[in-house]
């Protein structure tokens, strides 16, 4: 994995056991690997977008909210 697709991974993904943001690492084969901080932790839960928390009713900021709503709109 290049550092870009380990930049992009890390925005979009948590730890599935902590909840922590996954840190950026080199891989001893080359290139990175993307790991929780906590040792021991595997696997990763994809974080949901603004448009899918704002369909669940979650409070998202309201500029994103109205973004969201005149796209909608606009169908």
């Amino acid at each position: 994995m290049d550092w870009i697709e380990a930049g992009h991974f890390q925005l979009r993904h948590r730890c599935a056991i902590c909840g922590n943001e996954p840190q950026i690492y080199p891989a001893k084969e080359g290139g990175y690997e993307v790991r929780c901080p906590c040792p021991g932790h595997t696997g990763f839960a994809r974080e949901a977008t603004w448009t899918e928390r704002w369909k669940r009713g979650e409070a998202v900021p309201l500029i994103i909210a109205n973004r969201i709503q005149k796209r909608r709109r606009e169908r």
